[in-house]
């Protein structure tokens, strides 16, 4: 999965608090550095978690391929 960090993250970490424990789950986070914290209270929750930082578009292409699902929390619709 992954995880671009906006203005709807607490929206996120709702969603995945109410899934359970999801030792399943492998989330990779880009957009901006999280806090340790962010990091911390995800981890308790997935089986790992990656920050890329902000990434070049080009590379975006192999990363969407690359994954099941991606998540955009947001508190609004941009597209």
């Amino acid at each position: 999965m992954i995880l671009h960090l906006n203005g709807g993250f607490d929206i996120f970490l709702k969603a995945l608090t109410s899934l359970g424990i999801s030792k399943w789950l492998n989330v990779i986070i880009f957009g901006r550095d999280p806090p340790q914290q962010t990091l911390n209270i995800i981890s308790k929750h997935v089986n790992s978690v990656t920050s890329l930082s902000r990434l070049p578009r080009d590379s975006l292409v192999d990363i969407y391929s690359s994954v099941h699902a991606t998540v955009i929390p947001n508190r609004f619709e941009s597209f």
